[in-house]
């Protein structure tokens, strides 16, 4: 997967060198949101099969864990990137977060958007089905 995130990224840019740092990091996030997918009971064969409720899930699964929207909102970027290039321009939509988990990107410093996360992670809990 490393490979096609490398050409694909490399395309992308218009000219513009992509660091390694950000090849990698796009990779290694792919290629955990996979796992997860798989670990959460979605056996996927294909990176083809991915649709937008496994992508939802992750999102779901990943505010329940604790990460913060930051990280939540950049891996949904890598995911609606990763869309693109498999021909699913609908994989994740803009402002996903906001969307599928009710929160938003906080402002630096505002402890209005700590309150908003834990609203959103209680009302996700409430309403998850039973493991």
């Amino acid at each position: 997967m490393s490979q096609l995130i490398k050409k694909k990224l490399r395309s992308e840019t218009a000219g513009k060198p992509v660091s390694e740092a950000t090849i990698k990091m796009t990779s290694n996030t792919l290629s955990a949101a996979i796992m997860r997918l798989w670990a959460m009971g979605f056996h996927l064969q294909s990176v083809s099969q991915l649709r937008s409720r496994h992508c939802k899930a992750l999102a779901e699964d990943w505010l329940r864990e604790g990460y913060s929207v930051n990280t939540i909102v950049n891996n949904l970027c890598r995911l609606r990137r990763l869309g693109h290039w498999i021909g699913r321009d609908d994989l994740v939509p803009n402002n996903a977060a906001a969307i599928w988990l009710n929160v938003k990107r906080p402002k630096p410093g505002s402890s209005r958007a700590k309150v908003e996360i834990v609203a959103a992670v209680q009302d996700l809990k409430q309403h998850a089905p039973a493991r």
